[in-house]
């Protein structure tokens, strides 16, 4: 049991560290997109460390390459924040919504990571289960729908 805690905080503290120190020099607010959009729904268990982790491939499509993946994530639960993250290589986003509840999604936010597969994280702030719904998609530089597999949930805790 505490083999498997210590798993689950050394890979939560991989990826938030991951986060930190590209995060922000590659996320950047989404003003609006077109296209279809994939909106995925799943629930956290109660522990605070709690991650759920999904793959999502985007690729060329008759509209063009991949340019970004626009990731952002709305808690349904007042109180608790969660958070969204998107991982491609060396490059990785987060965004969180902070007022869990309000049925407002937090901001969007883009990888620029172009075609391939990407990692999205789950996760919250704190003890306590709840349900949450994110979207992903795909995007040419002309903002319209890239190519893109659904979401496939690789772990969910």
């Amino acid at each position: 049991m505490i083999t498997l805690a210590l798993h689950r905080f050394i890979v939560t503290g991989a990826a938030l560290a991951i986060v930190a120190y590209v995060g922000v020099a590659s996320a950047f607010p989404i003003a609006r997109h077109t296209g279809k959009v994939l909106a995925t729904k799943g629930a956290l268990a109660a522990a605070a460390s709690s991650v759920d982790m999904y793959q999502t491939t985007c690729s060329k499509n008759v509209a063009g390459a991949t340019f970004q993946l626009g990731t952002l994530v709305t808690s349904e639960k007042a109180g608790v924040v969660v958070s969204i993250q998107a991982i491609k290589g060396k490059l990785a986003s987060h965004t969180t919504d902070t007022k869990g509840g309000d049925k407002i999604a937090s901001p969007e936010v883009a990888l620029k990571g172009g075609d391939g597969v990407y990692t999205i994280l789950v996760n919250k702030s704190s003890a306590g289960a709840v349900n949450y719904s994110f979207e992903a998609h795909c995007e040419t530089a002309k903002e319209t729908h890239a190519g893109q597999t659904n979401p496939v949930l690789l772990q969910n805790q």
